[in-house]
């Protein structure tokens, strides 16, 4: 069986966000698309590739910034 992209999503980061150091400017467009996508998600399992990886970052982490913690309790909910 042959996978075929079936949507596409684009997100610029905003103004503010630019200043997000690179940990936050890589979950950014990670937590958009999982709310453009959460019945997909929910459904099935989810492999991300990238040169950074802030999901193992993000789970091996204790600390939390004000913007970190709620992004990990919204990555939690998928198997990603």
């Amino acid at each position: 069986m042959k996978e075929v992209a079936i949507y596409y999503l684009s997100k610029m980061l905003l103004d503010y966000e630019t200043k997000y150091t690179l940990l936050e400017c890589t979950c950014v467009p990670l937590v958009y698309t999982t709310k453009k996508l959460r019945n997909y998600l929910l459904a099935h399992t989810t492999h991300l590739i990238s040169i950074l990886d802030p999901i193992k970052y993000l789970f091996e982490n204790l600390i939390f910034s004000e913007r970190l913690g709620p992004w990990h309790a919204l990555l939690s909910k998928f198997y990603i």
